[in-house]
C-alpha cells in the first residue's frame, strides 16, 4: 500500500494516477472525508484495513487536516486528531509514503 498525503487540491489524484500509474480502482481517494464521518477510530482502521487487503497495491490519499489554525469546537480538534493517528498508522505500515504539494510529490518513506 502507498499512502499519499498534502493539502486540498495540491494534485495528488493525479500524481497517483499519472506518476505512480495506479488505476482509478486501486485508489482509495480523500480517506478524511471517511474519517470526519465515522467517529471510532479503530472501525475506521478495520475498514482501511479491509481495503487494503483486497487492494495490497492500492493507494491511499488523505487530506493533511492538522496544519493550520486548531478549531474551537471539539468534534472538529477531535477529527483532526483521529485524521493525524489513522495517517501515522498507516505510514507505519505503508510501503511507501508521499507528501504531494503544487502536484510534485516528494517520497518521505
Amino acid at each position: 500500500m502507498i499512502l499519499i498525503i498534502g493539502g486540498a487540491y495540491q494534485g495528488k489524484y493525479d500524481f497517483a494516477v499519472n506518476t505512480l500509474n495506479t488505476h482509478p480502482e486501486d485508489i482509495w481517494n480523500r480517506l478524511h472525508e471517511y474519517i470526519r464521518d465515522h467517529e471510532d477510530e479503530s472501525l475506521c482502521l478495520d475498514k482501511i484495513t479491509a481495503w487494503t487487503e483486497k487492494h495490497p497495491e492500492g493507494v491511499i490519499i488523505c487530506d493533511e487536516v492538522g496544519s493550520g489554525v486548531v478549531p474551537t469546537e471539539a468534534r472538529l480538534r477531535e477529527y483532526r486528531d483521529r485524521t493525524g493517528h489513522i495517517q501515522a498508522a498507516l505510514a507505519k505500515e505503508a510501503e511507501s509514503v508521499y507528501r504531494v504539494v503544487c502536484g510534485i510529490g516528494m517520497r518521505i518513506k
